[in-house]
């Protein structure tokens, strides 16, 4: 419904120039976990064996669970970076799978060095599937999936890919998490703008913040995991409730971080037996709708996240509210409130104070029901606005 924009005070030129900062130190972590698995694979298939004493002993245990398809056990053997014997012995009774062709070892080993930044598929490199928009990451993961097409269909490589590109170091990664959360404006849902989403801590602690909705989901997209144009800051409603193993395509679906409604799909009043509902009006045909999205994006989403449903029962004392309140700057008091907006500020200013709420749709993304509070005021208060 919203779209996502840069804070005001972020350094950045734009979302494409931000994604370029986000990539810069996610591929750190990236690559760093993928060297260790490489290691931890010529350790067990080059002659003469590689060192892997300086690879940390919780991440050689994390990177063999992954390797044995989750067969590890602690017991009877340490593995530790002082235990090489143990893990080669483990490796080779255990390790799945054993690569019984040299094409399995072979594609493996790119996989491994495509994450290492040492080697692009496709012509498509890491820093493609991180920093570019979600057109041509749909593309991307299409030929990723294609190319890898053997590895994937085993559990062993979808959880190598989803270890090294865990989405979830946005929270837990403090440099990583600091840049996002300080420079992504994202305080309301995008999907429904109803929820709060800011991101708090305390103590150095999270309290609460935002889920990340893939908006290519992970099952069909294993290699967007982690895709700045493919993470949605949303509330938990939208993204688990709503959404949850549905699919969104860039087809059917608005990317908040590439659109919002805008103008072409307005809140409109519908009176009911003691009071008013709306219903999302999708105006199809407005002079903005083929810059921000066509119809069937619009209603895809709307459908998808039930906003005529929960905004139309679940706000039933908001609207009421906006509206009693416009109903209280009646046409006698039109010439008095003209005669300040242009003496002593503007319009917006009017709005802000009277209304306790944004006008300017960029700052929707700050407080809770502001599109459906302008799309009202607008509705009711023409002669003002």
């Amino acid at each position: 419904m919203i779209k996502i924009n840069l804070e005001a005070t972020s350094q950045y030129r734009d979302l494409d120039d931000f994604s370029e900062a986000y990539y810069v130190e996610v591929q750190k972590l990236i690559v760093d976990k993928a060297f260790d698995f490489l290691g931890i694979f010529n350790f067990q298939h080059l002659t003469p064996k590689t060192d892997i004493s300086n690879i940390d002993g919780n991440r050689i245990k994390k990177i063999v669970s992954i390797l044995s398809n989750n067969k590890y056990q602690p017991q009877p053997i340490t593995l530790s970076k002082s235990n090489q014997k143990g893990i080669k012995d483990f490796l080779s009774k255990n390790i799945y799978p054993s690569f019984n062709s040299a094409n399995d070892k072979k594609q493996f080993e790119n996989l491994l060095m495509f994450f290492t930044n040492q080697k692009n598929i496709k012509g498509i490199g890491l820093k493609e599937i991180i920093t570019n928009k979600p057109l041509e990451l749909e593309k991307h993961s299409k030929k990723l999936n294609k190319h890898f097409e053997g590895l994937l269909k085993s559990s062993v490589y979808i959880a190598l890919i989803e270890y090294l590109l865990d989405y979830q170091t946005i929270h837990t990664n403090r440099e990583i998490r600091d840049l996002f959360f300080q420079n992504i404006n994202v305080k309301i849902c995008p999907y429904c703008n109803r929820n709060y989403v800011s991101y708090i801590e305390y103590n150095n602690s999270k309290v609460i913040g935002p889920t990340l909705d893939h908006f290519l989901s992970q099952k069909k997209h294993p290699f967007l995991l982690a895709s700045f144009y493919n993470l949605i800051p949303s509330c938990y409603v939208c993204n688990s409730n709503l959404k949850s193993q549905k699919e969104t395509t860039n087809k059917k679906n608005l990317n908040p971080y590439i659109d919002g409604f805008s103008n072409a799909a307005r809140f409109k009043l519908l009176p009911i037996p003691n009071g008013y509902s709306v219903f999302l009006d999708i105006d199809h045909t407005h002079s903005n709708s083929k810059r921000i999205s066509s119809k069937q994006k619009i209603s895809g989403n709307a459908i998808l996240f039930k906003l005529n449903e929960i905004y139309g029962v679940g706000h039933r004392d908001e609207i009421e509210f906006i509206v009693n309140t416009c109903d209280r700057l009646n046409s006698a008091f039109e010439s008095n409130i003209q005669h300040i907006i242009g003496k002593d500020f503007t319009a917006n200013d009017f709005y802000e104070f009277y209304f306790q709420n944004y006008y300017d749709e960029s700052n929707f993304n700050k407080k809770s029901l502001s599109k459906l509070t302008r799309d009202l005021i607008d509705e009711r208060l023409k002669w003002i606005f």
